[in-house]
């Protein structure tokens, strides 16, 4: 914030305060500061939010309206969203100590995937895990939009990426997508399908087996091919 922004932000935190005695610092009065302080911070100018950038000094940057998108991904979706946002973001950290692939940019492929893949079989984060990821594949091929500016190239999430980074982002999804998808189809091993998880996603994955839920074994054995057996002999038979 500015510094005049602030200063009201304190300002109204300091009457609140003021108007409390001792036996109001309880959960009531924080719960009511906050709401104060949200209210203020709803209030201001679009002008007097900036962001510190490594480049261009101070630039107007509102997270207001990226809070209102995501919220909104939250609505039309549900808390899956976050969820997703959270494993991708771990899979970021564990592949890079640096990069340029931002969290708002994970965030924004992420809502795009969701909106393109949806629905999802309930209480299963993992197939809406590796259904999501491959589309991001897709989706980091191309421009990723800020979607606070929306069709502003300038404000593109990936516009400092080149063509070889592009395509490293590309290929670390696609192998750790390779891993998720033999840890839930190709192993009945418990602790082999968590290494799959940690390959892809890194140590964040807990490595407890007690974690770990077998399921469709059945539709598993299905799917190998059937082998012929030889026709049993029948013996000779006599009657009467």
């Amino acid at each position: 914030m500015r510094d005049e922004a602030f200063e009201q932000l304190a300002e109204a935190s300091a009457r609140l305060l003021a108007k409390a005695d001792s036996q109001a610092l309880d959960a009531r009065f924080l719960r009511e500061r906050e709401e104060l302080s949200d209210e203020v911070y709803r209030a201001l100018d679009e002008s007097d939010i900036v962001l510190a950038h490594r480049r261009d000094g101070w630039i107007g940057s509102d997270p207001r309206k990226l809070e209102t998108w995501f919220n909104n991904a939250l609505t039309n979706y549900g808390p899956l969203v976050r969820r997703l946002s959270r494993a991708f973001k771990a899979l970021r950290d564990a592949h890079w100590p640096e990069c340029e692939l931002g969290s708002i940019c994970i965030m924004a492929a992420v809502v795009q995937a969701v909106a393109r893949t949806h629905p999802f079989e309930h209480n299963r984060d993992d197939l809406a895990l590796l259904a999501v990821g491959r589309e991001m594949i897709k989706i980091f091929g191309n421009p990723v939009e800020n979607p606070a500016f929306p069709s502003d190239a300038d404000k593109y999430l990936c516009k400092d990426w080149n063509p070889e980074f592009r395509m490293e982002i590309q290929r670390v999804f696609s192998e750790a997508c390779d891993n998720l998808e033999r840890a839930i189809f190709d192993t009945l091993h418990k602790g082999h399908a968590i290494k799959l998880a940690q390959a892809a996603f890194g140590d964040r994955v807990p490595d407890d087996e007690s974690l770990v839920v077998l399921v469709g074994v059945a539709p598993a054995i299905r799917k190998v091919e059937p082998t012929p057996q030889p026709r049993p002999m029948v013996p000779r038979t006599t009657s009467g």
